[in-house]
């Protein structure tokens, strides 16, 4: 039997919630972790070191500034999703979005009656 690939492995502890596993297999990533997977590592921050938590949300947020084609309103829609999770982490709508975000998956926001979602 052939030993799991280093993303294999680091797929297997973000899968079983093993903290400093995932930070053992993700360092080995040559490529470092994906951008949609960091959602989760995000989550698991918050629930191992939940004073980490926000500098987490944070630094994903820079780096899907950096990575993804991004305007306001998606900027807004990430902030406002690590919010929820902050207050849930079982909200998976918000996890939902963010992965879908981090993989180029555009949303449509909501329209209000004045026009603007975030209104």
């Amino acid at each position: 039997m052939s030993k799991p690939n280093p993303y294999e492995q680091f797929r297997e502890a973000l899968t079983a919630r093993d903290y400093a596993r995932v930070r053992e297999t993700a360092a080995a990533l040559p490529e470092g972790v994906p951008l949609a997977d960091a959602v989760d590592v995000v989550l698991l921050i918050g629930m191992f070191a939940p004073e980490r938590y926000e500098a987490a949300a944070v630094r994903w947020t820079g780096r899907f500034c950096q990575e993804q084609p991004t305007d306001l309103d998606e900027l807004l829609q990430v902030i406002t999703a690590f919010q929820v999770l902050g207050r849930d982490r079982d909200s998976q709508r918000s996890r939902g979005q963010l992965i879908d975000l981090a993989n180029g998956r555009r949303q449509t926001p909501p329209r209000t009656r004045s026009g603007a979602w975030y209104a």
